[in-house]
């Protein structure tokens, strides 16, 4: 019979406190820590447990729980709001922990009915009482229990401290690898290495937990990251350097609370603590994170090694004209006056460091093929090897090189041969060997990737970079193409004459327009439009409609792109793909997986068959596919980079043997076709590599080309515009382009130039 007095009787709506042991698990997410359990209170009574957890709970160890209690589908259940490792107390509890020793199950009651509720403290503190008292069990087996009791105790008050921090199980998993059984140690003392070390923790996060551990408002540690993060953070901004005026003024604002001012003699007195422990290095009132004021002199000393060009033996620069002539002659190809400048600059020396610029439809490209062509009989005129190897930043960006040019194309990080383990292997010990280096869309290189290439360049070969100044800068630190053309140190000639599309385009028009910082017209000639519309609703329903009837003439959604600048509001692209999937693929078989990259208080977006979708990661040792019939096979190129598009072709349920837990396992895999292959999504890292891509902000766009585009433009944007984000949108159309939205936020945005509000350093160390 029931012990009716024992029964816990829980009632809707109440919050308890209760001790319990997991007996099963129903579900867990390793990625959210969210987990259901069937559980036993100390009465006896069985339930089911929800809540996030630091980890999947530990069956038969006892917790105790903070919980609200609730009704799902009739049934009460308990949803957790805090959960703490408790001692187990009772027969039922204290056996069911020890059953959970490796090779304990059999003995757990006899060890209990011998020590009752000392049990535990037995077995863990004096393991020989145990040998001793307990026919069977030897010494070693008692040592081996009283050893997994320890750890286990250790790990699992390790895990509800690191989940009390508010880190999630993926983060608690890193933490733990970087810094071993020192973690707690390591935090306790110092909390704001979470900022560097841990992805999402900035300084205001770290600085609740350091307060809360007894931290105080003026300690050197907390005023250290302030400055560090400070730093850091400008990077984001473009910035390489801070002024000392600036960083005071910004580490103040981090750091000062309501009631408590810091000390600048305290801040001043950090600064230069981190500059004698090289972590900062100052010039002329410049506070510059160290590696960063490093890259810069990279920079600076590879532009002069490469910039140094020769005379070529056997041919002059008028021979290399005539090369030219007779090429013009037989091929029927007529030159601007620009144009023909750049391929003669180009061609006349041997080595060298030169920039083509231009703005969109100048011909670049054009010129480009035009230039290869003649340095190749150069080239063989002076009995040199000709290699040409052509980069982009990125896979997408590359792509379109690749279609524009007809030759080969691949991304920076291919061509210097990426490794996840030993970074870039193609460097200064193991330079590219090509006598050519070509980089298209040079504008996107930060300092960072331009340091890391022209490392890798080989002495004596020919430098030719590309880019649009009037763009957007690069979305990592640095302002390098603009800064290199400002040096006078590299050859540089600018096209000035519009040849792509032809005059007739109206897309170049308000390029053109743009640049001219005017206002942009919708034109006659159908391709660029510009409607007018006032509230975010209304620009929200003509940007369906647009998209709707671009869908109708013919095209598909992989050569349609909507443009924003920004990720919130209800014009960013975190609101505008959930609507897009909604309106454009609303019975597509919906994954039990949703969308990562959306950020806390987002509407979470679960991924369909038929999404179109991003890859946001360079990921250069995945296996591709391609479909034959019902069948996939791998192909024997390897590699998808950040920015590519393509549209979820099929989510299925995957069985394949595990062999670590030795059994097979069954996981959701989302198959992704891009342009020329497929990929395999298994886990939450491979997920964590997808977006969402009906909507990209304009930064992520750059590089990349689609037949139509359109561009939301609301007042809520204002802060965002400028005459480079602006320009980069209409950029990326080649066919059809069209503007709807708020008109004065739209002119006030063309007429805000902002390209010089970055602080780099390169343009004054190559003037030095």
């Amino acid at each position: 019979m029931f012990d009716l007095k024992r029964i816990d009787l829980l009632t809707e709506g109440e919050r308890v406190t209760r001790k319990l042991v997991p007996v099963s698990e129903l579900y867990f997410k390793e990625e959210t820590g969210f987990g259901i359990y069937n559980v036993e209170l100390t009465s006896g009574t069985m339930y089911v447990m929800k809540g996030t957890f630091p980890g999947s709970l530990t069956l038969g160890n006892t917790y105790e729980v903070d919980a609200d209690v609730m009704t799902y589908r009739g049934e009460i259940q308990m949803k957790v709001n805090e959960i703490r490792i408790a001692k187990a107390e009772g027969r039922r509890a204290i056996i069911y922990y020890l059953q959970t020793l490796n090779g304990l199950k059999k003995r757990a009651e006899k060890i209990y009915d011998t020590f009752k509720e000392d049990t535990l403290d037995v077995l863990t503190n004096n393991p020989e009482l145990v040998a001793r008292r307990m026919n069977g069990i030897g010494k070693a087996t008692a040592l081996k229990w009283s050893k997994q009791l320890k750890e286990k105790a250790h790990e699992e008050e390790l895990m509800l401290f690191l989940f009390g921090l508010g880190l999630t199980p993926a983060q608690v998993d890193t933490l733990q690898k970087t810094y071993g059984g020192e973690v707690r140690n390591v935090l306790e003392d110092n909390p704001y290495r979470l900022i560097q070390d841990v992805r999402g923790y900035g300084f205001k996060r770290c600085d609740t937990i350091a307060r809360n551990n007894g931290i105080a408002f003026d300690d050197d540690k907390r005023i250290r990251a302030g400055v560090f993060y400070t730093l850091q953070q400008s990077t984001f901004e473009g910035n390489t350097y801070l002024p000392k005026t600036e960083i005071m003024k910004r580490v103040q604002e981090i750091l000062c609370t309501a009631y408590q001012v810091m000390e600048e003699e305290k801040v001043e007195r950090a600064i230069q603590d981190l500059v004698l422990e090289g972590e900062l290095v100052i010039e002329s009132d410049k506070v510059f994170l160290t590696h960063y004021h490093t890259w810069e002199y990279h920079i600076v000393d590879e532009t002069k090694r490469l910039a140094a060009s020769k005379k070529w033996s056997k041919t002059n620069e008028k021979e290399v004209v005539s090369i030219l002539e007779d090429y013009l002659n037989a091929t029927g190809i007529h030159l601007e006056e620009k144009q023909r400048e750049a391929v003669v600059t180009f061609s006349s020396r041997k080595g060298g460091f030169y920039i083509l610029s231009g703005s969109a439809g100048c011909g670049k490209t054009f010129t480009l093929k035009v230039i290869l062509s003649i340095l190749q009989s150069v080239y063989r005129a002076n009995q040199v090897k000709y290699a040409v190897k052509i980069m982009a930043p990125t896979g997408k960006a590359s792509k379109v090189a690749s279609k524009a040019t007809g030759l080969p194309c691949i991304t920076i990080h291919r061509g210097l041969e990426f490794s996840p383990e030993e970074g870039f292997t193609r460097n200064e010990e193991n330079p590219l060997e090509e006598s050519i280096i070509v980089v298209d869309e040079s504008s996107m290189l930060d300092t960072e990737l331009a340091k890391d290439l022209l490392l890798a360049i080989a002495d004596g070969a020919k430098v030719i970079f590309l880019g649009d100044t009037k763009q957007l800068p690069s979305v990592g630190a640095g302002n390098v193409l603009l800064d290199l053309i400002g040096s006078g140190m590299v050859d540089v000639v600018t096209l000035d004459v519009v040849k792509r599309q032809g005059a007739e385009s109206g897309i170049i028009e308000n390029a053109n327009r743009i640049i001219a910082g005017q206002m942009v017209l919708s034109q006659p000639t159908n391709d660029s439009f510009v409607i007018a519309r006032s509230s975010d609703e209304d620009i929200l329903t003509t940007t369906i409609q647009s998209y709707r009837r671009l869908i109708e003439k013919g095209m598909t959604a992989d050569e349609i792109q909507i443009l924003t600048p920004q990720r919130k509001g209800k014009l960013g692209i975190y609101n505008l793909n959930r609507i897009f999937q909604q309106e454009f693929n609303p019975n597509g078989k919906q994954s039990k997986v949703k969308n990562a990259q959306l950020p806390d208080g987002e509407e979470d977006i679960f991924y369909r068959v038929g999404d179109k979708v991003i890859h946001i990661q360079n990921d250069i040792e995945r296996t591709l596919y391609r479909k034959d019939g019902n069948t996939f096979r791998s192909i024997r190129e390897k590699g998808i980079t950040n920015g590519e598009c393509g549209t979820i072709s099929h989510i299925i349920n995957h069985t394949e043997y595990d062999k670590e837990a030795g059994k097979n396992k069954t996981f959701e895999r989302i198959i992704v076709k891009y342009e020329d292959c497929y990929v395999f999504y298994d886990t939450k890292e491979d997920i964590d590599m997808l977006d969402h891509a009906y909507a990209l902000t304009i930064h992520k766009s750059q590089g990349s080309q689609w037949r139509a585009v359109i561009q939301p433009i609301s007042r809520a944007h204002t802060r965002m515009l400028d005459n480079n984000i602006i320009y980069t949108g209409l950029t990326r159309a080649s066919e059809f382009h069209c503007f709807i939205g708020d008109m004065l936020a739209l002119e006030r945005g063309i007429k805000t130039f902002r390209v010089n509000d970055r602080y780099t350093d390169l343009l004054d160390k190559l003037a030095a």
